[in-house]
């Protein structure tokens, strides 16, 4: 029984975690707005980043959005102005410090102040140097001393994106769409029903894999296949039902944080369901909660789950419902 089960949940997240990545629409603006950050976009793929940088920053005058500032530090980099992009990733960061795009600030902030690192050493060399050659000159006025030659510029860092990642929306970058990955944890079940009183909980594994579509930045639409282990236990008889599970979760999300909301629909794989006559079918409702970390090339998921069975899963004459909490981590690829 099991071998076809471990089948069916690995093709599961094959499918899941093979879904493509598509560009996000853009988030509705102001019409100034749009219209200046458009014509940075057209700058920017020109590679007119100093044009680009001008349009940008007069968009987040009028609209201090933090994704506005994540492209003129792009602008910047590819310019190799590693101070000022430095400057206005680290103002993102600390605007927006979750951003969808904030763990790709970071990668380029710790580049660039390793560059800058070292430069150091090779700046100092001219400034030690020129001093000996300088001879004061009485009846004339001293010259300035000539600025330090600052190190050739270097080459754009091998990690820095290509342009088409920020410019993706006239906006500022953000995240596709579309999002996949698997997940798994532990389950602890227990039955509703007059027959069942006096069992305990019972406790079982989930696991499978997930897909996500996002319409909005703060909302996103799931659908599950999971294989979760339910049941009730008793001292000298503990019963324990193997499911697939469909749920379908609307999930508005927050900084990170995500609360979710929706129906799931199950199907009775084996175990103990012919000792009690568990029905094939079971239908229910999904609430839960739980925070998203950023991690290379997509997010932790961590989260708690209520499911709370609506559907009479025995032929008997009392209602008897499956009552199940989930605590699971999941990867989500982005």
């Amino acid at each position: 029984m099991l071998r076809p089960l471990a089948a069916l949940v690995m093709s599961t997240l094959v499918i899941f975690t093979s879904a493509p990545s598509l560009a996000k629409p853009e988030r509705e603006m102001p019409a100034d707005v749009r219209a200046h950050a458009k014509k940075g976009l057209e700058h920017f793929r020109a590679k007119r980043y100093a044009e680009a940088i001008a349009e940008y920053k007069a968009a987040y005058a009028i609209s201090p959005d933090p994704r506005l500032l994540f492209n003129i530090a792009r602008a910047y980099h590819l310019q190799e102005k590693r101070t000022e992009a430095l400057e206005h990733y680290r103002r993102y960061l600390i605007a927006d410090p979750n951003g969808k795009t904030s763990g790709e600030a970071r990668k380029y902030v710790a580049a660039l102040s390793r560059e800058d690192a070292a430069a150091e050493p090779a700046a100092a060399v001219p400034v030690a140097v020129e001093p000996a050659a300088v001879e004061p000159v009485a009846a004339a006025p001293v010259a300035a001393p000539t600025p330090a030659a600052a190190p050739p510029p270097a080459a754009a860092p091998p990690d820095v994106a290509s342009p088409e990642i920020v410019t993706k929306t006239s906006a500022a970058p953000e995240a596709a769409p579309w999002r996949a990955g698997p997940k798994l944890g532990l389950s602890a079940s227990n039955i509703s029903s007059m027959d069942f009183d006096g069992s305990t909980i019972s406790f079982g594994v989930v696991v499978g894999g997930f897909g996500a579509y996002a319409p909005a930045d703060w909302l996103a639409i799931q659908l599950e296949v999971l294989y979760a282990q339910k049941g009730a236990s008793y001292p000298d008889n503990p019963m324990l039902f193997h499911y697939l599970e469909l749920p379908l979760l609307a999930r508005p999300t927050y900084r990170g944080f995500f609360a979710e909301v929706g129906p799931y629909l199950g199907f009775a794989l084996g175990g103990d369901i012919d000792m009690v006559a568990i029905k094939t079918v079971d239908v229910g409702v999904v609430g839960g909660a739980g925070y998203t970390l950023s991690l290379g090339f997509g997010r932790l998921v961590f989260e708690a789950r209520y499911e709370h069975g609506l559907l009479n899963i025995r032929d008997a004459t009392d209602d008897t419902f499956n009552r199940t909490w989930t605590l699971t981590v999941g990867y989500s690829f982005l």
